[in-house]
């Protein structure tokens, strides 16, 4: 009898079979100007902007299946990323109940409860900013979310303390934050 092999072709059909089942116009575009990465869904009129600084397009890793999804990584600092969705707003509930909904999904996967939830509103992102404690670290996180014209903008920043104290990875993750710019695409891409 022979053994089924499921390896990185069948990933790689599975992962194709699943975008070629995504409707035209609902995968993520990624542009990479000088300044930085535009990121677009061409059903949704807005276009995000992440400025470039030390971030690498990670093509391929995390939600695979999701055609939205989209991971940068700090080259200096890979502790440092910056990931999330481009989705329609009627899927959107609120920032409360989605980190209600994680909280649940971490319990399930055996990750510690969330530390230092502070709900802020920064520029047009309604964000939760918390601390997750690791052995031998803390992990700090903003979890932001845009709603504009039938478009969620779903971004979550995240960051190792290393040394740093957790108030100072806030600080630079809520900075970084304010520097990702949402604007409609016949403004950004026309």
């Amino acid at each position: 009898m022979q053994s089924a092999s499921f390896g990185s072709s069948f990933t790689f059909f599975a992962y194709s079979h699943a975008l070629s089942a995504v409707p035209e116009g609902e995968t993520l575009q990624v542009f990479e100007l000088p300044h930085g990465y535009v990121l677009n869904v061409p059903v949704s009129s807005l276009a995000v902007t992440i400025p470039k600084k030390d971030l690498r397009n990670n093509l391929g890793t995390g939600s695979k299946l999701n055609p939205r999804y989209f991971l940068f990584q700090n080259e200096r600092r890979p502790d440092i990323s910056v990931s999330g969705w481009i989705e329609p707003a009627k899927k959107f509930t609120s920032t409360k109940k989605i980190l209600e909904g994680d909280k649940i999904q971490w319990a399930i996967n055996g990750l510690p409860n969330p530390t230092s939830i502070e709900f802020r509103k920064i520029g047009g992102w309604d964000a939760v900013l918390y601390d997750m404690n690791i052995p031998g670290n803390t992990h700090s996180n903003v979890r932001a979310h845009w709603i504009q014209e039938s478009t969620w903008i779903d971004i979550h920043l995240s960051s190792l303390t290393e040394g740093k104290s957790p108030r100072q990875c806030r600080a630079t993750l809520v900075r970084l934050l304010g520097q990702i710019g949402v604007e409609n695409t016949n403004d950004t891409l026309g």
